[in-house]
């Protein structure tokens, strides 16, 4: 028997391609469209301050915590500039996220082409990549993920040209391509970083070249560096961004192997057969192509990051996150890169050799993880699905309840035999591909319906800090409590356009006439404060202070006397 056959040519019409282009607005879009609010107040309001930052010039918001990569805010402006209503800002943000993840298509698409496909084949193979859980999750949030994607596989396609063409103008784009990448997100550097090592071995190839492509990257990841310390000094009250990024030192040799093993198997599990077949890919071209050793840079740098970056909480630990040894948050864009690679090829060749080889390295990695990482890894560690979106559709909020480990080996066996099905499917025509088009757009749905929407549902609620503000004046300043800053970005962001500052409640008269303190707090009724009718976020309210604004609620039945007071 052969062990390889003909290669099959992928050709659909054009109209199966704008089918799949369509598919991935529609899923995107009913993903995104269950958000109310932020769910993180750390990422996406920050997001949201940057583009007001830039819209605006300067910032009229004031946030805690540290700063992010101003690339999506710059795209974010915008909608500043048509709204200053924080729900409808929020909306708009999700539809440029939608927005985006079709237009990642475009250079997905292209790197299909570069691994063979046809051109309305390599369309369809990169709306399949972005139908993944991986790729639809994050459309739930205003996060940078999917223009990483988008700035990322620019960057390769960029280093393709580069190589093909040795020009000033080549040369030129690369640069600009680096650049890029850092301004959308943190992560970047890594990328950046892999791309000036892949600079230096240019200098024995062409040293004119290498030094235009790394001086114009390092100009422009400047630049992206320069911006985010500009909207970081006007946005944020103590930054640091940097300093914040390398914090968890290395804890030695087998937590590297636990991590390493961990990300291995959540390649394996999200990208069934794709991300495997894809590196066998890139190993071979890696012969006589250097944009092989660049992507292993790349992947070598960010998994680097993940290490340095997050913590990773082991047996004993009193913080007990378990989505840390398994984050494919921090790879996924690089995950995506190599799965449209893969899967160009997985549907163009016909080999027992490549289906064998496929399954049996999942197996070895599988089983790696289960000696390397299930003992190091917490019972009962929570986890956030966007931290780990290709995966978290396995995992049971009961685990966490109960205090048990997830049954991994399971999972592993789950991945094994969906690897399987994948990699035997492709011998048939495009019947692979077709498998997990509808396995991921299946788990997209479902996942996103029974288990995202309704876990984030809860702390989504925050929307309720500004419809608590519906009955104030657009105009009348917002205290916060200064013993209960937690808050600080989410009030910000739905009391928007009123000014927002901490005050201190303990002396006395806070100097404005509303204040955000929990409900429970006795200082404010002490000093004849009520609460603004309606439900509370959490245990926190507005309280409104005697005076002109507190007579007029008072009077339209819109305040509410603290309990105390109610029973006097």
């Amino acid at each position: 028997m052969r062990s390889r056959s003909a290669d099959y040519r992928f050709a659909p019409p054009p109209a199966i391609a704008a089918i799949a282009i369509a598919v991935v607005a529609a899923v995107h879009l009913y993903v995104a469209m269950g958000a109310a609010g932020p769910f993180f107040q750390a990422d996406e309001v920050s997001m949201l301050g940057n583009a007001r930052v830039i819209a605006l010039g300067s910032a009229d918001w004031q946030l805690a915590g540290a700063a992010y990569m101003p690339g999506l805010a710059v795209l974010l402006a915008p909608v500043w500039w048509l709204t200053s209503d924080p729900y409808v800002a929020y909306q708009a943000a999700l539809l440029v996220g939608v927005a985006l993840a079709v237009i990642a298509v475009w250079p997905l698409s292209r790197l299909a082409r570069w691994a063979g496909a046809t051109p309305t084949g390599s369309i369809v193979i990169a709306a399949v990549v972005m139908l993944a859980p991986a790729r639809t999750v994050p459309s739930n949030y205003v996060l940078a993920e999917t223009l990483l994607v988008i700035t990322t596989s620019g960057c390769v396609l960029a280093a393709i040209r580069m190589q093909r063409r040795r020009s000033l103008g080549s040369a030129l784009l690369f640069g600009f391509a680096v650049g890029s990448v850092v301004l959308s997100h943190g992560r970047g550097v890594a990328i950046a970083l892999a791309c000036g090592l892949w600079c230096l071995w240019w200098l024995t190839k062409d040293w004119r070249l290498a030094l235009v492509a790394g001086s114009v990257a390092t100009a422009t990841s400047l630049g992206a560096y320069g911006a985010l310390r500009w909207v970081e000094s006007e946005l944020y009250y103590a930054g640091d961004r940097v300093g914040s990024t390398f914090r968890n030192p290395w804890q030695g040799f087998g937590e590297v192997l636990g991590v390493g093993a961990g990300e291995a198997w959540y390649a394996v599990v999200a990208w069934p057969a794709v991300v495997l077949v894809g590196g066998a890919l890139l190993a071979r071209r890696g012969r006589f192509d250097t944009v092989p050793a660049l992507l292993g840079g790349m992947t070598a740098l960010s998994l680097a990051l993940v290490v340095i970056q997050v913590s990773h909480d082991g047996v004993g630990s009193t913080f007990t996150r378990l989505d840390t040894w398994i984050y494919g948050r921090y790879l996924d864009h690089l995950f995506t890169v190599v799965a449209v690679i893969g899967l160009a090829a997985l549907v163009r060749v016909r080999s027992w050799v490549l289906v064998a080889s496929t399954l049996a390295a999942a197996v070895i990695i599988v089983t790696a993880f289960q000696f390397a990482t299930v003992p190091r890894m917490v019972e009962g560690g929570y986890w956030i699905d966007v931290h780990i979106a290709g995966v978290s559709h396995l995992l049971s909020l009961d685990a966490i309840i109960e205090g048990r480990s997830e049954p991994w080996a399971l999972f592993s066996l789950v991945a094994v035999v969906i690897t399987a099905l994948v990699l035997i499917a492709s011998r048939i025509k495009y019947a692979g591909l077709l498998v997990l088009a509808l396995l991921w757009v299946g788990i997209s749905l479902a996942n996103d319906a029974s288990r995202v929407d309704p876990r984030d549902d809860y702390y989504r609620t925050n929307y309720r800090l500004g419809e608590l503000l519906d009955s104030l004046p657009d105009n009348v300043p917002i205290g916060i409590d200064a013993q209960y800053p937690q808050s600080n970005n989410l009030i910000t962001f739905w009391a928007t356009p009123r000014p927002v500052g901490f005050v201190d409640i303990s002396q006395g008269d806070p100097g404005v006439d509303v204040v955000l303190s929990p409900a429970f707090n006795p200082i404010p009724a002490e000093a004849g404060a009520w609460t603004v009718s309606g439900d509370y976020y959490g245990s926190f309210t507005y309280w409104v202070y005697p005076g002109s604004l507190f007579d007029d609620l008072s009077r339209e039945g819109l305040l509410t006397p603290p309990p105390e007071a109610d029973e006097d």
